[in-house]
């Protein structure tokens, strides 16, 4: 159960760091 909400927090950190790069013209 806490590894789901991890994982979930996780995906959510790494669509918001990649929506960010985005934001700066960078691509990852």
């Amino acid at each position: 159960m806490a590894s789901i909400t991890i994982r979930n927090l996780d995906d959510h950190i790494k669509q918001r760091l990649r929506v960010r790069a985005a934001e700066h013209g960078r691509s990852m």
